[in-house]
């Protein structure tokens, strides 16, 4: 089992989000083994304290993580629908730098967080055209 502390002198994640979401949903706190134990045996329990406790935005409220636990093709939070690049964006400020394009081909690029947020835009609408042009 992997454990993941964070810098010395710093409170490992997992010790706040158990202390604090986590409990709220029956969490063990202070013990990572327990915690991870707990996340298995308790599969909603642990992804419903996730979802709360990264404010996950959608289009509903969840009641179960997952609708069916068969592998392949698990359903997970049925019935609820999210978008992947408000999360991406949120809480970014735009002239912050949001990755480094690299190429074999061209010149090392950087790219802030507004060029991204247009670029996704770009695309989308991109994407939104070619679907409405299937339809006719």
């Amino acid at each position: 089992m992997p454990r993941i502390d964070g810098p010395a002198g710093t409170e490992p994640q997992w010790k706040a989000f158990a202390a604090t979401t986590a409990a709220r949903h029956g969490a063990p706190a202070g013990d990572y083994s327990a915690l991870w134990q707990w996340s298995v045996d308790e599969l909603d329990a642990f992804w419903l304290s996730i979802w709360e406790h990264f404010d996950v935005q959608a289009d509903g409220t969840p009641s179960v993580a997952l609708a069916e636990r068969a592998m392949p093709g698990a359903t997970w939070f049925p019935g609820v629908a999210l978008n992947y690049a408000e999360h991406v964006f949120r809480g970014v400020e735009d002239d912050d730098l949001a990755l480094i394009e690299a190429g074999e081909l061209r010149a090392t690029r950087e790219v802030t967080w507004r060029e991204l947020r247009e670029l996704t835009a770009r695309i989308a609408g991109w994407a939104l055209e070619a679907v409405a042009g299937d339809d006719g």
